[in-house]
């Protein structure tokens, strides 16, 4: 029995210290090390457990335990969050910020969820919410009336007429695929980051007029692994591949995704950094809170989900692990006074909110 619990305690301990590691090496030199960020929670749970019992019996090895529990505990503190959730209109008045992200899957575009009952109930989802600036990623709109124009649709909705979105993809010069800033206050400038990967991986930032304030709202969507949609779209091919050649395959996208997400996510944290105005930072980062990307882009500022969350708050609604995966950082310039998981989605993330006040001096 002594010899079991040896060999979980040793597993649970490299693991942990190879996620510790993952947060701090950039997965273009040690990608290798980054997927031990997703069973990082997991083996630090584990050896809490065993400390417990470790000192219990005083083993030896409580000492090298103790220390990488305490070497961990501010990754581990990342998952969780103990706020009480109050209702959005009991917190929100003139002086206040409402910002949402979501990855909108393209409003269901390609029918994945019977697309002509699952985008009126999107916009549905969001009206209850009736953010003051929504960020949407995997974002789609149609120029032709009554098509999927959902820049309309929102403009008219939600009353955000001012509104900033960029495209990787176009076709027959009408149909737009991207990522989209929408907000009821005047924008004044634009940019955003081109990532040049084939996927539909964007960053926009939007600087806006917000009383007598500039402040500049990041959005972006970092790189996926993008194994689940060649299993899902190309199934025939997948199934007729032999295992080493699904190895082969999934070492290969894990291994980009996590380093196409590394130069992103590296990209972006540089532009955050050189900003001279007050940001919030929204998105689907595709990674966990131990990865490297996390910790790029969180940076300096705070975690809205930490401030005022609740629970794990998991984002992640599709196949395989479904972790918090989508953001809402800040700078110092902002006070966090709630942030909510809506309690339904109908695409694979959840919309996440959060409602600021800027901090008086």
């Amino acid at each position: 029995m002594r010899a079991i619990l040896n060999f979980i305690w040793y597993i649970l301990f490299w693991v942990t210290i190879l996620g510790i590691a993952s947060a701090y090496l950039s997965p273009e030199i040690f990608w290798w090390i980054a997927p031990a960020g997703i069973l990082f929670p997991f083996a630090y749970t584990g050896l809490m457990v065993l400390a417990i019992f470790q000192l219990i019996f005083k083993q030896k090895k409580t000492i090298l335990t103790l220390i990488v529990l305490a070497a961990g505990f501010h990754i581990a503190n990342n998952y969780i969050s103990y706020s009480k959730s109050r209702p959005l209109k009991e917190i929100r008045n003139n002086h206040t910020l409402a910002v949402t992200s979501f990855n909108s899957m393209l409003f269901d575009l390609y029918n994945w969820f019977n697309n002509d009952k699952t985008r009126p109930k999107i916009f549905n989802t969001l009206y209850e919410i009736r953010p003051d600036i929504l960020c949407l990623q995997e974002f789609y709109t149609s120029e032709e009336p009554g098509d999927y124009n959902n820049i309309d649709s929102i403009n008219k909705l939600f009353g955000l007429n001012e509104f900033h979105a960029e495209y990787n993809i176009t076709l027959r010069n009408t149909d737009h695929w991207g990522i989209g800033t929408f907000s009821k206050y005047k924008i004044v400038k634009t940019g955003k980051f081109d990532f040049h990967v084939a996927s539909n991986n964007l960053c926009i930032y939007t600087d806006m007029l917000i009383g007598k304030d500039t402040v500049r709202i990041y959005n972006f969507h970092l790189q996926s692994y993008g194994v689940s949609g060649y299993i899902n779209h190309s199934s025939r091919s997948y199934a007729q591949t032999g295992l080493l050649g699904k190895l082969k395959l999934w070492y290969e996208r894990v291994r980009n995704g996590y380093i196409e997400r590394s130069r992103q996510a590296d990209a972006v944290s540089a532009h955050i950094r050189s900003c001279p105005y007050p940001v919030i930072v929204c998105g689907d980062l595709n990674d966990v809170p131990c990865s490297y990307a996390y910790r790029k882009m969180r940076g300096n500022l705070e975690d809205a989900f930490l401030h005022e969350g609740f629970g794990l708050g998991r984002t992640y609604y599709g196949k395989g692990p479904r972790f918090r995966i989508d953001y809402i950082f800040f700078s110092k310039h902002f006070k966090c006074l709630e942030y909510q998981k809506s309690k339904v989605t109908f695409t694979d993330h959840y919309p996440i909110t959060a409602v600021f006040e800027f901090q008086t001096e």
